[in-house]
């Protein structure tokens, strides 16, 4: 029997769905961009968190606090999913989809501690004008900030909140740093639940991703396993990838393997520069602009549009997340360009082979390969003729739909254990 290189089989496709998956995550982050997701999931739970029928309405006067509203942006309408500006440029405010434990903690004791300003009695005056005047009917206390926070604690009514912020209140050593500190830990130990919330909505959408880019790009899992165990000098070329990736990948911290900016910088093949021009100033691509700033002035001279506006314009389309997206987007087909990885459309695999101006037709230059096992198995599977080539073509684009669909960083993290397994055993020989 044929020795075949199981491991190496297996590490291939493992690469290329973690190199894949990333585009599911890139269309996840974009319509979740588009939609306020995140935002809006934070909201409602800093709602839910502050929530306090007895009081005030700490979640509303958290998200109208100055240090909110002051990373709280004002953002053009996208249409087409967020890659194409509104022409009518109607702004709507974004709530924030971040809030650091730091910012919240602050917010949260000055909510507090300004209820003993809002207790404050005022008194009203006239003068024999009829003029009325207003004044404090008695003098601000003078406290500090941990101890108006106590007092606002004291002037609420009996609620679970109360008794929460009481309780880290009481533990804080009278000490305004062990108070902040505490609402610090208690926001973070609420934000790893409201993850888990996240990622589980994610992941119901990401399963209908998976499924549109294993259709668009034509990712069958059937076919990319026979041409792997035929083609030995791609498996190799792959695996050497892999290799590179892994390691890449191992040295990265846990908050940077969820970064997808992140983890495109663990693969080391050059591709070919995005070629698609979808905007341009004085006609350069934006794409050029941001390789090379520098022609940003020249661009904006040869178009005479050198004002600010015009300049403010030009930065903004390229450091927009559309962009930005597209890029890496870009990148990820560039690598599995560069590394020949047998999907996309084209004359010489199916589905679009079993037409019938392509039907048996299998031409070895464009295959980008001269491996004889590789050549007859297309021009098999080519023909169309076997009851099952269809059945087994749908069940490949469901299997690569699925498997995408579990994200990027269980695959490279499945990656990264089965190299290390490889490199730790036998480095298996290629026949070619």
């Amino acid at each position: 029997m044929m020795n075949i290189p199981f491991l190496d089989i297996i590490v291939s496709l493992v690469f290329i769905y973690a190199l894949l998956s990333i585009l599911v995550s890139i269309v996840n982050e974009m319509l979740s961009y588009y939609n306020e997701e995140r935002g809006i999931l934070l909201k409602d739970s800093i709602l839910k968190l502050l929530a306090d029928d007895l009081n005030l309405q700490y979640g509303e006067l958290f998200y109208n606090h100055p240090e909110i509203q002051r990373i709280t942006q004002l953002s053009r309408r996208f249409s087409f999913f967020g890659l194409v500006p509104n022409p009518t440029n109607n702004q709507k405010k974004l709530v924030p989809s971040y809030i650091s434990a730091e910012r919240f903690a602050v917010v949260v004791v000055d909510l507090i501690a300004n209820q003993v300003h809002m207790a404050q009695k005022i008194a009203v005056h006239v003068d024999g004008a009829g003029k009325k005047s207003f004044s404090l009917s008695e003098p601000l206390p003078d406290l500090s900030l941990f101890e108006r926070f106590g007092k606002g604690l004291s002037l609420m009514q009996p609620s679970p909140l109360r008794d929460t912020l009481l309780g880290l209140y009481e533990r804080s050593d009278g000490q305004l740093s062990h108070l902040e500190l505490h609402l610090q830990h208690w926001f973070n130990d609420y934000m790893e639940c409201v993850t888990g919330w996240y990622k589980t909505r994610q992941q119901k959408k990401s399963v209908f991703i998976g499924l549109a880019v294993a259709l668009l790009l034509n990712v069958d899992a059937l076919h990319l396993i026979k041409i792997m165990s035929l083609d030995g000098t791609l498996r190799a070329k792959v695996v050497q990838e892999a290799m590179v990736a892994a390691g890449n990948y191992q040295r990265l911290s846990y908050s940077a393997r969820q970064d997808v900016a992140q983890l495109l910088s663990t693969f080391s093949t050059s591709h070919p520069q995005f070629k698609r021009i979808r905007d341009s100033i004085g006609g350069t691509s934006v794409y050029a602009l941001q390789q090379d700033p520098s022609q940003l002035v020249k661009a904006l001279q040869k178009k005479k549009e050198a004002t600010l506006d015009s300049m403010a314009h030009c930065l903004a389309i390229q450091d927009s997340l559309a962009d930005t997206a597209i890029a890496m987007a870009d990148r990820v087909t560039g690598i599995a360009g560069a590394l020949n990885i047998p999907i996309g459309y084209s004359q010489n695999s199916a589905p679009w082979s079993w037409l019938p101006a392509n039907k048996g037709k299998v031409v070895a230059a464009a295959l980008n390969t001269a491996n004889a096992g590789v050549l007859v198995y297309n021009e098999r599977s080519n023909k169309g003729d076997e009851p099952c080539t269809y059945t087994k073509y749908v069940l490949g684009i469901l299997i690569s739909g699925f498997t995408l669909s579990v994200g990027a960083p269980f695959w490279f993290n499945l990656l990264m254990k089965l190299v290390d397994i490889r490199r730790a055993g036998i480095k298996p020989s290629i026949k070619k």
